[in-house]
């Protein structure tokens, strides 16, 4: 599991079951900036989704 700064805050064996428990801070979750300009929520395009999200 990784920060949503992108360091590492628990890692698991590489095989085997793990459960991970990890303790987080959702202040700092709530936050969707990439950096100064780019934010997750704010540059979304919903009036393209149209093709991916038809059904079928």
């Amino acid at each position: 599991m990784y920060d949503p700064f992108g360091e590492p805050v628990a890692l698991a064996a590489s095989s085997g079951d793990v459960v991970l428990v990890v303790e987080i801070d959702p202040r700092i979750c709530r936050d969707k900036r990439f950096n100064a300009v780019n934010e997750i929520f704010a540059d979304r395009r919903p009036e393209l989704y149209g093709a991916i999200c038809r059904k079928r």
